[in-house]
């Protein structure tokens, strides 16, 4: 085996062994990446089901509330009425309310018996949906103050003088008439002299709960899971083979991992209303998933091994070949002409200073000693043509290695400005995705914040169109007196009021989302008063910690105009405020009688714009608040965070709004964010 096949090889197989030690590394690193990323799109899936099928309870709660407000207004006037007047209007009111509910498939207004008239011991008002529609049915039988479901709302033994201890009361599910899985919601009544009435009821089907946890399914065979703690039952067809799987699974609201015996991946919430919602995936089929997409990627690095491997082995060729050559040449330097005797000698030629220069010198030397009785003019003359030919010969390779090397050079640079666009694109596509992330918070939470006063001036509505036809039946049948019209008129103004009150904060919690949401949006530049923006922006965010002990108070000295990208901004606001809720003032960590402060103050200095985000929460080690803001830096990755949020807020403040950003922070003091942007960015900015 020759120096230079050894050489060769053993160049090779370091090569090879570099490249699995990187590709080893590479697909342990890709792998956790993979399966953590699948993982943070489960929970954060499951995560909104449960807060839209908590939303939905929610209102499923007020429109049972509203039919309890409405059946007592009935009640109270039952003694001026007839009983078919209440009827019809409680019918009214029912078919009312759930021809604009359609996620409700029934419900009704029980009364307690005797409580509306002597001679009819059960008045039940109730609505079902059906394949035709909305129908509505009397209840006269007893079976209904008998019911499981009533006795929930009402015991038999409870004193109907006390007050119930809550305001509403979820059954367990149930397969109802129809076959499907229900709940249902009720609501005690009371009468003037704050007695039990009776109780209002709304019926919830559960299948549409199930069809969002089917749309969940990561892989083939992942079993999304409702599952009833009450009943100790799985709703739907999905069924877990362990033993009280969610026996861990804690009383929050959050989205968990829980063990499973097989090692498969069960992530859980608990709803509101007690139901658990799971999604369990095979880790087998996870992994297979992974492996899949791994294969490309080896596939891929496979290629560039052997195209690494091939260039340096026609590198090594290319620096071999001197030496090829010089062998080759001190082969054929000397030939010895055995019929006369003369020797001939061909000295050889260094193209450039390398190891063998120093022996061929002395080679050729030794050569010139032995033919120097060739004569003097016949060497000059070959070493004239020596040197002529060695010219061009230099030339000619030098010219190719040049070639040679700026190809390879070329080749080098498209790689890597590639790697580099790539690097960024995937860059710029994991900021945005955690940009939308934050609006989509923002706008759920509006949403529920809304559904309040549009629902209390719904009701409110309701209730003066009830008034009005009692007036105008009282005005038909001549029985209007002053005192009835002071009453109708008292009873409208507070209910315009309430109305007008509760439409208007929902008008001024729209327009400021609108106002935030466009600016995020549009990268357009704009000028705006900044306190007010920034109001604006907590206005829209508040839905996402108003349940939790945490105060935002917004400082303002002065009133700072300021021409600048109002979107940026609110990302920067909207991330800021979204870290220290998560990282200051963890939610597991809430405490109602210490709430947490987090002050934002704008001020006005030369020709910048101050802002200081300030929280008193638990601070940062110094190590931890010196890596703030590199990019996937997260001290929670399992509670889903991507470690862009103080990176994003950095990029923005320095390459689009032009400005500063530094922060301050110890553990148990707090965290302070010193924002300086320019109140002027130029078009030459």
């Amino acid at each position: 085996m020759s120096i230079k096949f050894r050489i060769l090889l053993t160049v090779v197989l370091l090569q090879v062994m570099g490249f699995a030690a990187l590709l080893l590394n590479y697909n342990q690193r890709a792998h956790e990446g993979i399966v953590e990323f699948n993982r943070s799109q489960v929970m954060a899936s499951l995560k909104a089901t449960v807060s839209q099928m908590d939303a939905l309870s929610s209102q499923m709660e007020r429109t049972a509330a509203g039919l309890a407000r409405g059946g007592e207004h009935f009640g109270e006037y039952h003694h001026e009425q007839q009983a078919q007047d209440i009827r019809n209007k409680l019918q009214r009111l029912l078919l009312r309310t759930f021809a604009s509910f359609p996620d409700a498939v029934g419900g009704g207004v029980w009364y307690e018996p005797y409580s509306l008239s002597p001679d009819e011991e059960f008045i039940g008002a109730y609505v079902f949906r059906s394949d035709i529609g909305l129908s509505f049915t009397w209840d006269y039988e007893a079976g209904y103050a008998s019911s499981w479901w009533y006795q929930l709302g009402i015991p038999d033994n409870w004193p109907r003088t006390e007050h119930r201890p809550d305001y509403f009361y979820w059954t367990a599910p149930y397969v109802n008439e129809s076959g499907q899985w229900t709940m249902k919601v009720v609501s005690p009544m009371y009468d003037d002299d704050q007695k039990l009435l009776g109780v209002a009821s709304v019926d919830w089907a559960l299948p549409q709960v199930m069809g969002s946890l089917q749309n969940m399914k990561v892989t083939q065979d992942s079993k999304p899971i409702l599952y009833s703690p009450r009943m100790n039952e799985y709703l739907g067809d999905s069924r877990l083979s362990m033993i009280d799987p969610f026996a861990r699974l804690d009383s929050s609201m959050r989205v968990q991992q829980l063990p499973t015996d097989n090692g498969d991946y069960l992530y859980a919430a608990r709803s509101r209303t007690g139901l658990i919602l799971a999604v369990c995936i095979p880790q087998e089929e996870l992994y297979d998933l992974v492996e899949g997409t791994l294969s490309k990627t080896m596939m891929v690095n496979t290629i560039l091994v052997i195209a690494f491997v091939t260039i340096m082995l026609i590198t090594l060729e290319l620096l071999f070949r001197p030496l090829d050559r010089i062998l080759t040449a001190l082969r054929t330097s000397i030939r010895f002409d055995s019929g006369s005797g003369q020797i001939t000698f061909s000295p050889l030629n260094t193209e450039s200073r390398n190891e063998f220069t120093q022996i061929i010198d002395t080679f050729n030397r030794l050569g010139k000693q032995v033919v120097e009785f060739t004569g003097r003019l016949n060497r000059t003359n070959t070493e004239l043509q020596k040197e002529k030919r060695r010219s061009e010969e230099l030339n000619a390779t030098l010219e190719q290695k040049v070639v040679e090397r700026t190809a390879e050079l070329a080749e080098k640079n498209r790689e890597v400005t590639e790697s580099l666009r790539i690097l960024k694109l995937t860059q710029k596509q994991l900021v945005d995705m955690e940009k939308h992330a934050a609006l989509g918070d923002i706008v759920a939470g509006l949403a529920h914040e809304i559904n309040t006063p549009l629902g209390i001036s719904v009701t409110a509505v309701s209730a003066m169109e009830e008034q009005l036809e009692e007036l105008k039946t009282l005005f038909n049948q001549n029985r209007l007196s002053r005192d009835h019209f002071n009453e109708y008129v008292e009873y409208s103004s507070e209910g315009i009021s309430i109305a007008a009150e509760n439409l208007r904060r929902a008008a001024d919690l729209i327009t400021r989302f609108k106002q935030v949401a466009v600016d995020q949006a549009s990268e357009q530049k704009r000028d705006f008063e900044l306190c007010d923006y920034i109001n604006s922006i907590i206005t829209s965010l508040r839905p996402g910690y108003k349940y939790r002990p945490v105060e935002v108070e917004l400082k303002c000295s002065q009133s700072v105009i300021t021409t600048t990208y109002p979107g940026a901004l609110a990302q920067v606001i909207t991330n800021l405020l979204m870290n220290s809720l998560t990282h200051a003032f963890p939610a597991e960590q809430d405490d109602r009688n210490h709430p947490g402060h987090i002050t934002i103050e704008v001020s006005e200095r030369e020709d910048n714009a101050v802002i200081v985000f300030r929280d008193d929460g638990q601070g940062m080690k110094e190590e931890v608040c010196q890596r703030v803001f590199n990019p996937f830096f997260t001290t929670r990755p399992d509670h889903g965070g991507s470690g862009l949020g103080a990176f994003i807020i950095q990029d923005l403040i320095i390459n689009q709004l032009k400005g500063s950003v530094s922060v301050t922070s110890a553990p148990g003091q707090g965290t302070e964010f010193t924002i300086i942007l320019p109140l002027r960015i130029s078009a030459a900015s």
